[in-house]
């Protein structure tokens, strides 16, 4: 009864709890007490927080420090959720699923958490200190072991759907269990199939996110690229005279002799006239930031906002498939196995590439008159030029991510009386990652162009680099590559363990736990570079 009211009787559940078993090594403890802290989350809140990857919701918590997930763009590593505990890095804990590895999912052993099905999650235990005495040096941060469902009996159908409050990156997911029991409930089968889908979002659709800032150096102050789509011509030791430069820049009205020096990049107005990108000239484009937003970010400095291409919430295809198997071969000894597959596709998006450090020769045919004025005066006017422009013709960057990953498990487990327990599994596991990058750029085929006499207009209409969207689109397309990344990962393990009691000591009773295992991981990395008129184009 209540202490508080006393003629209140409390709830009072109608199962006997005989013990409690905290675990997080292969040593268990009947009580509340363990060597290392360890948190359990069930599933009750991934359910509540509904989040289509589990990564979302153990990044809320404090023992976890978010670090690339399924929503990263840039930095990102090709769509996969990657977890962070204590902030030591992605490989620094291992992950576990029925306490036994996953497969890993890059070559530092970290491993990629969307081939977990989030609809079969029991709870999630979390070990933040002590594991690598128990699991090796790659648990120095600890253990996060995803305890699913291995003994579903029934069917389950479930679906979620939601958007954000501007009604986009709409997600959806659904998932089908079913599971029995069979052979007089000697045995129970469990199969589960799932799948999510989540749509893209721009940076240029936030305003929290439409402008890149220097968050280090300038307090939040707006941060462009100093490569944009006019292009910026520069002359090193080569110098114009100033003396030119005044005479040119002059013809524009309101100028200050000397404000543009020998040093400053020059760009490309759509008139071909000539800006300075470092000095406040009349009459030239203004800087592509929002001023509503920042209105005391400086005019004068013109520079590229790479922010709105880029992916603030990436889109997800996935599919999830799992199933377990569980068999009593005796009273005390239980053969066990289970499969996972899992096929997801991402995409993430950069701005257009900046193309840097290009030598122009003077004899290119689209240079503008003002600019080649200035070249003329240099002290070798017949010295190429370095030029830089980013190539929005071409389009903004894009990856596209194509995952395969499976493993299959097997193994036998049992009982020798009420004091020990021993464990002998084997698996098979492997990864497949197809990596396509779109709309990057051929340097050779760009210096082909800039130096072709008549520049490029018989090869592919005109490569013309001096102001916005002034390269042809059948320069853009030639100058335009596809680079095709293939991964795989292969992984084997086989362990054994028993652990059990030794003798009673006066504060309690020592256990022990001893193993072996055999662990292999081979990785096979290839690239093949396609140009835009190779027949295959992703």
């Amino acid at each position: 009864r209540s202490t508080l009211f006393p003629y209140t009787t409390l709830f009072r559940s109608p199962y006997r709890i005989e013990q409690v078993v905290v675990t997080g090594s292969r040593i268990s403890r009947p009580d509340f007490t363990a060597d290392s802290p360890i948190v359990s989350l069930t599933d009750e809140t991934f359910q509540r927080v509904a989040a289509t990857s589990v990564e979302q919701v153990l990044n809320a918590m404090p023992q976890f420090v978010p670090s690339v997930t399924t929503t990263s763009n840039n930095p990102s590593n090709n769509g996969q959720a990657n977890i962070d505990l204590r902030g030591l890095g992605t490989n620094r804990n291992i992950v576990l699923m029925n306490s036994r590895r996953l497969p890993i999912a890059n070559a530092d052993g970290t491993v990629d958490v969307n081939v977990i099905p989030t609809a079969l999650i029991e709870r999630v235990d979390i070990v933040t200190g002590g594991a690598s005495a128990v699991y090796g040096s790659d648990a120095i941060a600890g253990v996060v072991n995803f305890v699913l469902q291995d003994d579903f009996e029934g069917v389950d159908i479930e679906s979620s759907y939601g958007k954000t409050g501007e009604d986009d990156s709409e997600e959806w997911t659904a998932g089908l269990t079913l599971g029995s029991n069979f052979a007089d409930d000697q045995g129970n089968a469990v199969f589960h199939i799932g799948y999510t889908e989540r749509k893209p979002v721009l940076q240029g659709a936030r305003d929290f996110s439409f402008m890149a800032l220097d968050v280090r150096r300038q307090g939040n102050a707006p941060l462009g690229s100093g490569t944009f789509e006019q292009g910026r011509a520069t002359f090193g030791a080569n110098a114009p005279n100033q003396a030119v430069i005044d005479q040119v820049f002059g013809a524009y009205g309101n100028y200050t002799a000397g404000s543009v020096g020998p040093s400053r990049a020059l760009g490309t107005n759509p008139d071909g006239s000539l800006f300075s990108a470092g000095a406040g000239i009349p009459n030239q484009p203004v800087v592509n930031f929002r001023g509503d937003i920042d209105p005391a970010f400086n005019p004068l400095i013109y520079t590229y906002n790479f922010s709105p291409p880029n992916i603030l919430n990436m889109p997800v295809d996935r599919y999830n498939f799992a199933s377990f198997l569980d068999f009593d071969l005796s009273d005390d000894v239980e053969a066990y196995a289970h499969a996972i597959y899992t096929d997801y596709d991402t995409r993430t998006q950069l701005a257009p590439t900046p193309a840097g450090g290009l030598q122009v020769p003077v004899t290119n045919p689209f240079i503008p008159a003002d600019l080649a004025t200035i070249l003329a005066s240099r002290a070798n006017p017949n010295g190429n030029f370095t030029f830089a422009r980013r190539m929005t013709e071409v389009g903004p960057r894009i990856s596209r991510n194509e995952y395969k990953v499976w493993q299959f498990l097997g193994g036998v487990r049992g009982d020798v009386g009420d004091d020990y327990r021993w464990d002998v599994f084997a698996a098979k596991a492997q990864m497949d990652l197809r990596e396509t990058q779109d709309n990057d750029l051929s340097l050779a085929r760009i210096d082909e162009l800039l130096n072709a006499p008549d520049g490029g207009m018989a090869l592919c209409g005109g490569f013309d680099p001096f102001g916005a969207g002034r390269v042809s689109p059948g320069c853009a397309d030639y100058v335009r590559t596809f680079f095709t990344n293939t991964t795989r990962v292969d992984q084997t393990l086989a362990e054994a363990s028993f652990s059990g009691k030794l003798f009673q000591m006066p504060a309690g009773t020592a256990q022990f736990s001893v193993g072996t295992g055999y662990h292999e991981d081979a990785l096979d990395r290839k690239s093949t570079r396609l140009n835009s008129s190779h027949p295959y184009r992703s």
